[in-house]
């Protein structure tokens, strides 16, 4: 997995490193991947855990004559003013320093505080110490400290709690990572190229947490484990739940029709506001909304479809129209008749396209299902959809699409006539099984 794609490192970069669970580590994953295509400096603003000689190639000391010892990773060096060996760390060097030796490399890769190997942080007045010569900053930020006690996993407690209004005691709540992730203090007054990395994601639930961290950072996100050494761009999605059809096969509204107490339409809604989408759209006719709860659903955008008998494809055209001047990465159609799908199948899907950036749907035995998910680039395809085929006719034209393997046909099963009423009845349970129109 190549990391430093990820953040758009190129040759004469200068990155300084910020924030707690993973900082060192992501600076000599980039540093060893890099230093197959350049040489590669390490050093540090602040203080430094003196790495192990198999991780660098030269030890450079300012207050030294020479270097101090020769490591065994060639084509990366390591810059230190000098070494404090009662705290086994290297001390930063200053900027007019670090200057003289820049021209020497190809990458060089600065940490810009410390945080003692704890999961999260804050900072001192004088951190992050952030070279003005820096042309990207990248902030790390660690799920794992979701839940942990504050007392052992916090670097400066007492700070912490006062910032964050907490107790020491306190395990570290979402909220406390939500107020932490969109500090300022990442980047302190640097205003070029930001970058935040969100490390520790192993599993759909460290996903879920990560998106619902980067839903709201004003920088470039990348998520990631340095562990399962995977990395990659958070994508802005919107959610387009396509709820305007005739339900002809059914012979009456089947958006109405009930599966535990609310309509297939509250399913879908339901479902889709707990998932952390950059934007949510409906498409619908009139009638189906109109015993609606809207104000239940005030973060979705109700679009209508004046011209359903064009077919799903206007329903398509009007969502994408809707989101062409949005700031979004890619499209995620949802149909309303899918009462059986999961969350955590929804979180899967965009997992896969987060990962791949290409159109990507679940899969079972080679035949796909909806939801499917567009990136952006297909927009003007969208727009000339026509028909009731909706995107597939783009989709079996793709070569190279992300078929995501699944094993439960129910849960893609569309509720499309009279018949599958009884699947409806058969899955809530003869005691629940209340549905009609």
């Amino acid at each position: 997995m190549n990391f430093y794609k990820k953040f758009n490192i190129v040759p004469k970069d200068i990155v300084t490193f910020t924030g707690a669970g993973g900082k060192t580590s992501l600076i000599f994953k980039l540093a060893n991947e890099l230093k197959s295509i350049g040489k590669v400096l390490i050093t540090t603003t602040t203080k430094m855990y003196i790495p192990d000689i198999e991780m660098y190639e030269n030890l450079i000391l300012q207050n030294k004559s020479s270097n101090l010892s020769k490591g065994k990773n060639n084509n990366i060096d390591i810059l230190a003013k000098d070494i404090n060996f009662e705290t086994n760390k290297i001390i930063g060097v200053d900027e007019a320093f670090l200057k003289k030796h820049i021209q020497n490399y190809d990458y060089i890769l600065i940490e810009g505080d410390g945080a003692s190997r704890k999961l999260i942080k804050i900072w001192s007045e004088s951190e992050p110490v952030i070279p003005v010569c820096s042309t990207k900053v990248i902030g790390i930020i660690n799920i794992d400290a979701l839940n942990k006690p504050v007392s052992e996993f916090a670097h400066r407690t007492e700070l912490f709690c006062k910032e964050f209004s907490c107790k020491e005691t306190d395990v570290i709540s979402i909220e406390t990572m939500l107020k932490y992730s969109n500090s300022q203090d990442f980047f302190k007054l640097y205003s070029g190229k930001r970058y935040v990395f969100i490390n520790g994601v192993e599993n759909l639930i460290g996903f879920e947490t990560a998106l619902h961290i980067a839903i709201n950072l004003k920088f470039e996100v990348v998520i990631g484990s340095i562990f399962k050494d995977e990395a990659y761009k958070y994508k802005r999605i919107a959610a387009v739940i396509l709820a305007s059809g005739f339900s002809k096969r059914m012979g009456k509204n089947k958006s109405k029709i009930l599966y535990k107490k609310e309509t297939l339409l509250e399913n879908i809604l339901n479902k889709v506001q707990n998932i952390d989408f950059k934007y949510s759209l409906v498409v619908v006719r009139n009638e189906n909304i109109e015993n609606l709860n809207q104000n239940k659903y005030k973060n979705f955008n109700f679009i209508l479809n004046n011209t359903p008998e064009k077919g799903q494809s206007q329903s398509v055209v009007l969502g994408v129209e809707y989101l062409k001047e949005a700031n979004v990465d890619g499209y995620m159609f949802f149909p309303c008749d899918q009462p059986f799908l999961k969350k955590e199948s929804i979180l899967k899907l965009i997992y896969y396209f987060m990962k791949r950036d290409k159109i990507t749907m679940p899969s079972i035995k080679n035949k796909f299902f909806s939801p499917v998910i567009f990136p952006k680039r297909y927009s003007e395809q969208l727009l000339s959809l026509t028909g009731d085929r909706g995107g597939k006719s783009i989709i079996m034209s793709e070569k190279k699409k992300i078929k995501v393997k699944f094993n439960e046909f129910l849960e893609f099963h569309d509720i499309d006539s009279v018949k599958d009423l009884d699947i409806l009845k058969k899955v809530e349970g003869e005691n629940n099984g209340n549905y009609s129109c």
